[in-house]
């Protein structure tokens, strides 16, 4: 027999068409299925990665001065 699912930020019951797992391996209601919402410990390294991500993807714009005649 297998024990009902429960969200692991609220303890709330969730059935298969309300489960939303997360990037850390558990299981949330569709109120914490957010990082944001749970306090998940992935969200600081996600932060970091996509910022990384960003300086090294993005040029540095840089511009010409015009000199007065």
């Amino acid at each position: 027999m297998k024990l009902r699912e429960v969200c692991a930020a609220c303890a709330k019951k969730i059935n298969i068409t309300n489960r939303f797992a997360c990037h850390c391996n558990k299981i949330f209601c569709p109120e914490h299925r957010y990082m944001e919402s749970h306090n998940c410990p992935m969200i600081q390294n996600k932060i970091v990665d996509e910022k990384n991500k960003l300086k090294s993807e993005m040029p540095k714009i840089e511009t010409v001065k015009i000199e007065a005649l």
